[in-house]
């Protein structure tokens, strides 16, 4: 199926296909192959470069004629039974990261006997962690430890777009990670969470809040958060 520049790249973004090319008679041959269906383009090779050109050569060139199939070492194809993007690896943290420095962010912690909480009415008052990460991040799975915890403790999280990049112009909410997750007593091995597969990438700047919901007269529970995360970089 031979197609114009245009046509070929966004059929090969769409799919996430692998660009393989070959330099013949002045031109680059590509194809690209989804299952028994196969791409083709050729793109003319000229002085000065055409806009096609400098489009795949600046942009495409780099990652071409990678394998369509992974392989092991010895040409051996696998099939990957998880969810880590293959660029990614596996990240656990108890804190989110600041504007420059991974781990540098907010801690995913609360103490309601020195921690600022917000009475929100009801006999309950509310702690709201606000942390996010500098780079792109997929989140898999968290737990939650605690300790003198009063009945009706509660802890949500919560996903949102800030105002700077809402369309609304106001911070913009969008998923909930975590509802209304009750806690009591002790649980200092963890309250584990699991998931066999993680979310999509979530672009850095999107933020993302824990809320503590505790009693009005609890000023004794305690806890933290630990989240696994799949990321790029982790130093």
């Amino acid at each position: 199926m031979n197609m114009t520049w245009t046509d070929f790249k966004a059929i090969v973004d769409s799919k996430k296909l692998n660009i393989q090319y070959t330099t013949e008679n002045g031109y680059y041959c590509l194809s690209a192959f989804d299952n028994i269906v196969c791409y083709e383009c050729d793109i003319e090779i000229e002085t000065p470069a055409s806009t096609d050109q400098e489009d795949f050569e600046d942009n495409y060139k780099d990652g071409c004629n990678e394998p369509i199939q992974p392989k092991t070492d010895d040409g051996k194809c696998f099939v990957r039974a998880e969810s880590r993007p293959l660029d990614m690896t596996t990240c656990f943290t108890c804190r989110g990261d600041s504007a420059t420095v991974i781990g540098g962010g907010a801690k995913l912690m609360w103490n309601a006997a020195v921690d600022t909480f917000t009475d929100i009415g009801g006999g309950f008052k509310r702690l709201k962690i606000d942390f996010g990460f500098k780079d792109e991040v997929c989140i898999k799975e968290g737990a939650i430890y605690f300790w003198d915890a009063n009945w009706y403790g509660e802890l949500e999280m919560h996903t949102y777009i800030p105002a700077a990049y809402s369309p609304t112009g106001n911070d913009l909410f969008i998923d909930k990670f975590v509802i209304s997750h009750f806690f009591n007593g002790d649980c200092p091995m963890g309250d584990e969470l699991n998931t066999e597969c993680a979310s999509a990438k979530i672009p850095s700047y999107i933020r993302h809040q824990l809320w503590i919901t505790i009693p009005s007269g609890d000023n004794d529970c305690k806890g933290f958060v630990s989240l696994e995360v799949y990321r790029e970089d982790t130093v």
